[in-house]
């Protein structure tokens, strides 16, 4: 009992599991993979619809949390960015603070195709051997071949 003669309830969340109090908790948010580029948007929702104000307690730079609905947005970088991304958010409730973490990671691109050819050289002897070895087929092959 506080001072107040009322019960405070303070929990904690899990990234796995909820703890409830009096029956009220965050829906769990699982881990998320993002694409580079891609707007990212995630509802966090009080499991009884208790009145809550939500709070972005730890997220990368850039992501929000609205403070009435709960919506999560952000803008995920164009470019690769170490990750992954510990995301905290709280609710506070009228007797009860609720918090949720969950991990967003970036989903590994494919790599890069890449080719080397002569248009593209950087002047080791590879490319110099690949020119001579071409050169030899293209101008031995009319005397190489019989009359």
């Amino acid at each position: 009992m506080s001072p107040l003669g009322r019960t405070v309830c303070v929990i904690l969340v899990g990234a796995a599991f909820g703890v409830a109090c009096g029956g009220t908790n965050i829906q769990t948010i699982p881990d998320q993979e993002v694409s580079l580029g891609e707007s990212y948007r995630y509802q966090a929702v009080v499991s009884d619809g208790t009145p809550v104000t939500w709070i972005m307690t730890e997220g990368p730079d850039g992501m929000e949390i609205n403070p009435i609905s709960g919506q999560i947005s952000w803008r995920v970088p164009d470019r690769p960015v170490e990750g992954p991304f510990p995301v905290v958010i709280t609710a506070l409730g009228e007797f009860q603070v609720l918090t949720e973490r969950f991990d967003l990671r970036l989903e590994s691109a494919p790599p890069r195709a890449t080719r080397r050819n002569f248009d593209n050289t950087d002047g080791d002897w590879n490319d110099w051997l690949g020119i001579g070895v071409i050169g030899l087929v293209f101008f031995m092959l009319p005397s190489l071949v019989p009359k």
